[in-house]
């Protein structure tokens, strides 16, 4: 029998990989800025830095995944006496998710022990995730903000082998790409990689907007759906597509997104989930306003694309996000379920055992370690986000709820359906005011 040694100081963050599953990489290398965009990107792209950051994301990477084994042994040895009276506080979770480590094994793969059903409620007293509508069973890793397409077969590998469990089956890999990326040459090479789910930046088809956006054109987006279809053949559909798409950009007239949607859900009909987001007002830039869609005329457009779906019977599983039933994003799920998550590089944003922050999205800073708007959170502000984030999906049970919540089903914001609080449509375009009675 090997000895399983319980890790408990969840003031050491380098143990609390125990107890998060869900891993997102910042890569910040955009040939060009597109105007809507806040995120953190690199000012000069050239070889050097990229490789420069590679080198520091692989090692932040591995230092997170480092043990300390003589302390592990230390604890290991002690009496169950002394264990038992050392009075440790058990973080959120950890019970649920299995926080044991295999010394003879230093796999880095948790102990998969039976838990009593007594132990299956986390510190809030609700059900842990085992009993969510979507049971998370796997780890995943999410390559994100469209650029990572912008790396070689190569050094995708590199950052994916700092991962002491990469080489598992049961795990869900996401990259992002761009149109103007991708090649048959391309798709064939990342997908020996592991990766089983691919994001595509489209936002329009159409080209003067494209154009405006500084975006591929519909010649480039439609070359890299014709790359990529082949190899979702050979994978026997194993591989799920993501589309992306944004509600409210200028010389895109009302109806023409899911004119959009339509034309390339006929055309490829191997693509399995499609997210579709509403231009934030502060996105933009000033000229655009008067070449754009209505409020109107976008709340329009969104209740249009809610229905079609709809008739192709794919899940509408949060707010912004369908998919095929079975091809819903595990990682998405992990952030809504309100899952521990880590993040890794610039900007990158993590939360684990109430603590949230972000990485500095500055390179100095980033590479001086350092971290921006750290929180932690009370009891309370957990199960309120719980709240909020399940408004988003499949709703709230109505016997947790709250007088406020009733202001609003009687306000026609929300509604009971088999005992759930769900939005209604009008809900959707008044989010803020929502959260904010909420708050």
């Amino acid at each position: 029998m090997g000895r399983f040694i319980l890790l408990c100081f969840s003031s050491l963050s380098i143990f609390s990989y125990l107890m998060t599953d869900h891993y997102y990489i910042h890569i910040p290398f955009c040939r060009q800025r597109c105007p809507y965009c806040k995120f953190a990107l690199t000012p000069v792209f050239n070889e050097f830095n990229k490789r420069k950051y590679i080198e520091y994301l692989k090692k932040e990477i591995r230092e997170y995944f480092t043990v300390p084994l003589s302390f592990c042994e230390f604890w290991g040895s002690v009496s169950a006496d002394f264990r038992e009276k050392s009075q440790i506080v058990w973080p959120r979770g950890f019970l649920e998710r299995g926080g044991f480590w295999d010394l003879e094994n230093q796999t880095g793969n948790r102990y998969q022990n039976e838990v009593e059903e007594s132990k299956t409620f986390d510190t809030f007293g609700h059900k842990s995730m085992e009993n969510s509508i979507w049971k998370i069973h796997k780890k995943t890793i999410y390559f994100g903000w469209w650029t990572p397409s912008i790396l070689s077969q190569s050094e995708t590998q590199e950052i994916l082998e700092c991962f002491p469990f990469y080489r598992e089956s049961d795990i869900e890999i996401t990259i992002e790409m761009n149109p103007e990326d991708i090649t048959p040459e391309y798709i064939a090479g990342i997908l020996t990689l592991g990766i089983i789910r691919i994001s595509l930046g489209i936002q329009t088809l159409n080209e003067k907007s494209l154009k405006e956006i500084h975006r591929s054109d519909r010649n480039m987006i439609f070359g890299a759906l014709e790359s990529i279809n082949p190899e979702i053949k050979k994978s026997n559909n194993n591989i799920s597509l993501n589309l992306d798409f944004i509600l409210g950009l200028p010389f895109v007239k009302p109806g023409e997104t899911l004119a959009g949607i339509r034309e390339l859900h006929k055309r490829f009909p191997y693509i399995t989930h499609t997210s579709v987001y509403m231009l934030e007002d502060e996105s933009y830039p000033k000229h655009w306003r008067e070449n754009s869609i209505t409020e109107d005329e976008m709340q329009s457009d969104f209740i249009a694309i809610m229905e079609y779906f709809k008739t192709i019977w794919w899940h509408h599983y949060e707010l912004s996000n369908w998919a095929r039933p079975e091809y819903e994003s595990v990682h998405n799920q992990a952030y809504w379920d309100h899952s521990d998550t880590r993040g890794f590089g610039l900007s990158a944003a993590s939360y684990e055992w109430g603590q949230r922050w972000n990485n500095s999205s500055s390179f100095t800073g980033y590479y001086g370690s350092r971290r921006d708007n750290e929180e932690s959170l009370t009891p309370e502000q957990i199960v309120m986000e719980q709240m909020m984030f399940w408004l988003r999906r499949d709703g709230w049970d109505y016997d947790k709820g709250s007088k406020k919540l009733d202001t609003l089903i009687t306000g026609w914001l929300l509604e009971i359906h088999e005992n759930r609080i769900k939005p209604t449509k009008t809900w959707i375009f008044v989010i803020d005011h929502i959260l904010s009675e909420l708050i």
